[in-house]
């Protein structure tokens, strides 16, 4: 067999997704050592291929898989860093992200995630370039929620200290990996804050769009802000396992044959192995909600770590909510910088979400109206507006 320029090889190794370099990696032994040997420069340019921005990237080279039932407790198993894994985890990352705003892409009961969006007033009836990029903004947001559930792996790989409290507690590395997901959420743009916090809210009307009998189930708001606070904690893997589940991964058992929790508590069928342990996750996520709603946390935390019970910090969701800018806030950055307020394009592309949108309804309000509205749009969806609009 003719073996082609060992650089020619490692140049299509680079330029190939996964699932097309093992067919290449079986051709010879030589290729296999070959490919192998170059695996770490391999994957940092397939990152750097599928990764256009810095705040994106995997977080000391390695990343959460989408899902590990072997794994106790952490239920995600954290991939070898700089690994072909780790590309083949955005890989998969990505086709997810584009297949959750497809027009095919349809929940069990019929719901396309873009028909649920442009069910908002303020998104019907806008042009299909302005609709285009408002999609653009919602993967953006995916790309987000799963950079910030990959703020697990900081925790993880990073040196503890020798005496430190990490190294013996569960419960004290979860609560580090919350509060580092907090200060990632706190670090991004009010932007980014607005386009997170509106795919949050609506993957939870399609949540809630999924689940049965929800007018009679008392705890539906409950679930719902637990379904989004799963989202932050998980990322897009949650959506695509509870809302648009492939065709392999969806089943016709009724969530009726589970035991457990009642029929209402659960999405009308049980799917993948993905699928019922997200759903555990939403559960868990729940009872949570309401212990903390009884009280219950405080004194449980006092029990036990006495004077030094950690204080409970707020869930992401309410982190979220509370990182976009105030009123007051908003007027401080409302003059912004002689670069800032013209978009840019990077080299790939790809629109930089840089721009100051603080400040739409002073430019497009009825000058001719002497009344005030009564409603106004939320200052997110405000910023929203205008972005997709600045072209």
């Amino acid at each position: 067999m003719v073996l082609i320029n060992c650089d020619v090889t490692v140049l299509i190794a680079e330029h190939v997704d996964i699932d097309s370099m093992v067919p290449l990696m079986l051709c010879s032994k030589t290729i296999y050592q070959l490919v192998r040997g170059h695996e770490r420069s391999i994957v940092k340019t397939k990152i750097a291929q599928l990764v256009h921005d810095p705040m994106f990237r995997p977080p000391l080279g390695a990343l959460l898989s989408s899902y590990a039932p072997d794994q106790p407790g952490l239920g995600r198993k954290i991939l070898e860093p700089m690994s072909f894994a780790v590309a083949k985890e955005l890989e998969s990352r990505d086709r997810r992200i584009n297949r959750l705003f497809s027009s095919g892409c349809t929940s069990l009961r019929g719901y396309p995630l873009v028909e649920t969006m442009k069910r908002l007033v303020l998104f019907q009836n806008i042009p299909s370039c302005q609709m285009e990029r408002l999609i653009d903004g919602f993967k953006d947001a995916c790309r987000v929620a799963d950079r910030i559930a990959d703020c697990a792996v900081i925790v993880h790989l990073e040196p503890k200290p020798t005496t430190g409290h990490l190294q013996n507690e569960e419960s004290a590395i979860q609560h580090e990996i919350h509060l580092a997901r907090q200060r990632y959420i706190r670090s991004l743009s009010p932007i980014r804050l607005a386009f997170l916090t509106l795919l949050a809210s609506v993957t939870g009307m399609q949540f809630a769009q999924e689940l049965p009998v929800s007018d009679s189930d008392p705890l539906c708001w409950e679930r719902v802000i637990a379904f989004k606070e799963t989202f932050l904690r998980h990322g897009t893997v949650v959506v695509c396992a509870l809302l648009c589940p492939s065709d392999s991964e969806t089943t016709t058992t009724s969530s009726s044959a589970r035991t457990g929790n009642s029929a209402a508590c659960h999405l009308p069928y049980a799917r993948s192995d993905t699928a019922r342990y997200y759903m555990s996750q939403v559960d868990e996520v729940l009872m949570e909600l309401l212990e903390y709603e009884k009280g219950q946390w405080d004194s449980l935390r006092h029990a036990e770590h006495g004077a030094d019970a950690r204080p409970i910090p707020d869930s992401l969701h309410m982190t979220m909510l509370q990182a976009f800018p105030g009123p007051e806030e908003a007027e401080e950055m409302d003059q912004p910088p002689e670069d800032i307020g013209v978009e840019e394009e990077d080299a790939d592309g790809n629109w930089l979400f840089n721009i100051d949108v603080l400040d739409y309804d002073k430019d497009h309000g009825d000058d001719n109206s002497s009344t005030e509205s009564l409603i106004k749009p939320d200052p997110r969806e405000s910023l929203i507006l205008k972005w997709i609009m600045q072209r």
